[in-house]
């Protein structure tokens, strides 16, 4: 995976009205697997999530697959739980997704190596 460096620095200013500025900088964008997968495990839009991005982001995490009707079967030797996900109009359900997250952090396979 790509290497991401984030500076987060704040900037405090004393309005009268007393508002805090805070501003974020990222230095190296992240590819789009990478921020999939952040994504994921922040919980930012659970029922948005492109069905294709999903199926081949568990395929880079080392999961295999195989299909059955409509449903998407993902598997891995090292993971108990296995994966069964449907595509509703080109996304993934939201509770699918919260079963993905479960998973990758049981198991911490958003560790490199």
């Amino acid at each position: 995976m790509h290497l991401q460096i984030f500076v987060h620095f704040v900037i405090h200013t004393n309005h009268t009205n007393g508002i805090w500025k805070t501003k974020s900088l990222y230095l190296y964008d992240m590819g789009k697997y990478e921020k999939l997968l952040e994504d994921i495990l922040i919980g930012k839009s659970d029922s948005n999530l492109s069905f294709e991005q999903v199926c081949k982001l568990l395929t880079r995490l080392g999961f295999s697959s195989r299909i059955k009707g409509s449903h998407h079967i993902f598997y891995m030797d090292k993971v108990d739980e296995i994966i069964n996900i449907q595509s509703k109009r080109g996304k993934v359900k939201a509770y699918q997704i919260k079963q993905i997250r479960q998973v990758i952090l049981k198991y911490k396979l958003n560790n490199d190596g």
